[in-house]
């Protein structure tokens, strides 16, 4: 990723920068070309590292995972299977009509629900209560305003 740049203005205001989208899809696409490594491959490894990294802060073991139609949704998927692999309660969730659309998002859907995590549609009331919210909307590939229903899912999330 060296060829990644920071971007100098946060997308929310006291946050650390972030890669661009840019640089971050010019990193992925060398990982895959240059390397040889499938994109599945960098799925999986982003979906581990962000279980790993959701373990070690949070302690409450119970987690809702929102998926998204695109290959964020996959990490989302990943996700949480390692945390229900970790003795964790796991929920999936997705906006209304919003079924993975990416060849690897529905690998990773298919992947959780083999391991009993079936997806649910999103609703306000299936988000409360105590438990970690993952946020696997939008990634990278999202262009402009988000439409209804990821709209929708945001602000319940909110």
């Amino acid at each position: 990723m060296s060829t990644a740049q920071a971007s100098t203005d946060p997308p929310v205001s006291g946050a650390l920068p972030l890669f661009s989208a840019a640089a971050l899809s010019r990193a992925d696409q060398q990982t895959s070309t240059r390397h040889r490594l499938p994109s599945i491959l960098l799925m999986e490894r982003a979906g581990t590292e962000a279980a790993a990294a959701i373990m070690a802060r949070f302690a409450q073991r119970s987690a809702v995972v929102v998926c998204g139609v695109g290959n964020n949704g996959g990490d989302g998927y990943v996700v949480a299977r390692h945390l229900l692999d970790a003795g964790w309660r796991v929920e999936v969730l997705i906006p209304r009509g919003c079924a993975p659309r990416t060849p690897d998002a529905m690998t990773m859907a298919g992947a959780a629900k083999s391991l009993g995590l079936r997806a649910r549609t999103l609703s306000p009331a299936l988000l409360a209560g105590d438990h970690l919210i993952v946020d696997a909307l939008l990634g990278i590939g999202a262009r402009g305003a988000p439409r209804e229903q990821i709209a929708d899912a945001i602000g319940a999330i909110n």
